[in-house]
């Protein structure tokens, strides 16, 4: 029966990315995220497994957007750019890319086993938050700020904080921006909020993963997730084009 719901489950998800039209959206973050695991191989940390993958994976995706925010000072094919560099750290570091993902299948699995019920809770509320991170873009300061400032990146090749043209253009750090414009440079424009989305349940398991050290009763986890997922606060946060789960997710992780 278990096996049953969860491979339903498994077919929804599909069906809904095929509706959306955001199965390029899911490609182009899982070149995000593969090449910031990449990046972040480099890195040794004193934790291991799920919590290896999970600091592992903050380290790469800061450096990630370092390395995309040097980009901007030259005149760079970004598409062209980014895709070689992405091919090419994850060609070099593929030994530890497989190491990483076995080490989250073994993860997945002994969750299935033990608490099917959490696992179970995180997908479907995940697939409801895609519903709406699918959504147009449509909020003010999305549009104003959070989409203009790579676009101005994409197309005029550098980023100079002309606070002149608009103040809102240099009140906040570039971090958030270039994660943004490594995606727009592939053309996805969906996949901006989808990867907020991502981040926000990535940092619910670094938030589950702390309260299993506290909490020994698997219930407790279960209650943290509902309490997570149904805050208004965090699932608006969560599926729109907005940057506050960005900052977050890496304090939590740190």
């Amino acid at each position: 029966m278990k096996k049953i719901l969860f491979s339903l489950v498994g077919v929804l998800f599909l069906f809904e990315s095929v509706y959306f039209n955001i199965v390029y959206d899911f490609a182009l973050l899982g070149l995000l995220f593969i090449t910031a695991l990449s990046l972040g191989s480099y890195f040794k940390v004193k934790v291991f497994g799920i919590d290896k993958v999970l600091v592992i994976l903050a380290l790469g995706l800061g450096s990630l957007g370092f390395l995309v925010w040097l980009s901007t000072f030259y005149n760079f094919n970004y598409k062209s750019s980014y895709l070689i560099f992405s091919i090419f750290i994850i060609y070099f570091r593929k030994e530890y890319l497989y190491k990483y993902v076995s080490t989250v299948y073994a993860f997945t699995k002994y969750v299935y086993k033990s608490n099917s019920l959490l696992l179970f809770i995180i997908i479907v509320c995940f697939m409801f938050y895609i519903i709406a991170a699918s959504a147009p873009i449509h909020q003010y300061d999305a549009l104003t700020k959070h989409i203009s400032i790579p676009f101005q990146m994409l197309t005029n090749s550098n980023y100079d904080y002309n606070v002149i043209e608009s103040i809102v253009f240099g009140d906040y750090a570039l971090l958030s921006y270039t994660f943004y414009l490594y995606l727009l440079a592939f053309g996805g424009v969906k996949s901006l909020v989808i990867f907020n989305t991502i981040l926000s349940f990535l940092l619910l398991i670094t938030i589950l993963r702390i309260a299993s050290f506290l909490y020994k009763d698997k219930i407790y986890l279960i209650l943290i997730s509902l309490l997570y997922v149904s805050m208004p606060l965090i699932y608006s946060q969560s599926t729109i084009l907005y940057v506050d789960m960005i900052p977050l997710y890496f304090v939590f992780t740190g």
